[in-house]
């Protein structure tokens, strides 16, 4: 039998705590996220000062200004570290995390609202926009969340919404420019109402109207009037906007489409499927919505529906660790901490998180689609994945956990979960090293 403070470790967190303690039940994984610390520094304007020094000193180095490679080089490393800053919080966070459920929760927000990191604005962009769009609503209300997402500088330059100009619009008519659909069709089929809702191209083309205007520059986002479409829109029969192009229109329609039955089922079916496992069950479905809208869109609504649903305790673990999932677990079973993360070289971030999750198939921050990653086990289960897998284990292995005992971090990484078969096998290794790679690749380790 497996206790349910294990079963919840590796369902709703990055696996057990160093210290193996951990709640077992809804309350305590609630309780754990009143705990979250203090929202991340606003560092917009060093992220963006950044970004124009780049793009200064590259046109310098094209024209052939004296200086300017050394110039280029230097902010070129500053990029680097940057980047691989972010990416060292991610994984601190995710080891240092005493429960890990508000990190899983965060994880899955930020692939909710997928973001492909797709050139250097982006890169730098897109943790800002994790950090101020989506962690400071992970406990809060889903309209939040929302308008947040929806009108930060990465979301509207990765959907191409700098490009979008109302038809009629002063700046429309003046540049020969129109609409781009992108934005408003992915909060309508991704973000809110679900793939298979019940709206029609018009309510598309209206929305993606009404969001005209959105923009951003140096100072972060704005709304320009003058690129935004005169009149009112009518989306899912409901019209915004009126004479005067303004703001408040879009964050109306923005809050009603949070608060549409559609959006409450399609995001209890995600979180349903992300944590449990699919099909999602209609009854558990129907649960999570009703208290989600019953609780003005409230997520803490949501998770408390699904978490007291018996199936939320089901020893089944349907699911597969994605690359990261598998990355962070590793380091929480070594007994890493946080600041160890942190003080790792460049080098071995690179090395050991980016280019591993990248061989077994998660380039980091880079999905395939506006989507997200997939959630079927099949994606991450093939052969060239479990190859990858291996070899990471088997690297993990041989430059992290060399002091470790193979039956002392089987009982850290696994604890009950570990199979008597497991336990024989590791006990029985010809080598320490083939010990712990046995642990690591390992369907117990590899699924939760």
């Amino acid at each position: 039998m497996i206790p349910p403070a294990t079963l919840a470790a590796f369902r709703f967190g990055y696996g057990p705590a160093p210290d193996g303690a951990g709640p077992g039940d809804a309350a305590g994984l609630l309780a754990s996220l009143a705990e979250i610390g203090p929202a991340a520094r606003d560092d917009w304007d060093d992220r963006h000062a950044l970004l124009r020094e780049r793009r200064a000193a590259r046109k310098d180095r094209r024209a052939q200004v004296a200086g300017a490679e050394a110039r280029n080089r230097k902010i070129n490393t500053a990029y680097r570290e940057l980047r691989l800053r972010d990416h060292k919080i991610r994984l601190s966070a995710a080891v240092g995390a005493p429960v890990g459920f508000d990190q899983r929760l965060r994880a899955f927000w930020d692939d909710h609202f997928t973001i492909q990191a797709q050139d250097a604005t982006l890169k730098l962009l897109l943790p800002h926009f994790h950090t101020q769009a989506i962690a400071p609503h992970i406990t809060g209300r889903f309209r939040d969340m929302l308008r947040a997402a929806s009108t930060h500088p990465a979301m509207l330059l990765y959907l191409d919404q700098t490009r979008s100009f109302g038809p009629n619009s002063r700046a429309g008519r003046q540049r020969g420019l129109g609409l781009n659909e992108n934005l408003a069709r992915e909060i309508l089929e991704l973000h809110t109402l679900g793939v298979d809702a019940s709206y029609a191209q018009a309510d598309v083309r209206e929305f993606a109207e009404l969001l005209t205007g959105l923009h951003w520059d140096a100072e972060g986002f704005r709304f320009r009037p003058l690129r935004a479409e005169p009149g009112a829109e009518t989306v899912l029969g409901q019209r915004y906007g009126g004479d005067d192009a303004e703001l408040a229109p879009v964050l109306a329609a923005l809050d009603d489409l949070a608060a549409h039955p559609d959006t409450a089922r399609h995001l209890a079916r995600k979180l349903v499927v992300h944590f449990i496992g699919a099909p999602a069950p209609a009854d558990l479905v129907g649960a999570m919505a009703e208290a989600y809208l019953g609780a003005d869109t409230s997520l803490m609504a949501l998770y408390e529906a699904m978490l007291q649903d018996k199936r939320a305790w089901t020893p089944a673990f349907a699911k597969v660790r994605q690359p990261f999932e598998l990355i962070a677990a590793a380091c929480r079973s070594a007994g890493f901490d946080a600041a160890q993360i942190m003080a790792q070289r460049p080098g071995v971030i690179a090395r050991d998180l980016l280019n591993q999750q990248a061989r077994m198939g998660q380039l980091p921050w880079r999905p395939d689609g506006p989507d997200g990653w997939a959630e079927d086990p099949e994606t991450w289960i093939t052969p060239v994945g479990l190859a990858a897998r291996l070899r990471w284990a088997q690297d993990f292995s041989a430059r992290h956990l060399g002091d470790h005992d193979p039956r002392a971090f089987l009982n850290a990484a696994l604890g009950p979960r570990a199979s008597a078969v497991l336990r024989s096998a590791v006990a029985g290794a010809e080598s320490r090293r083939d010990g712990l790679t046995l642990v690591l690749a390992s369907p117990e380790f590899n699924r939760r």
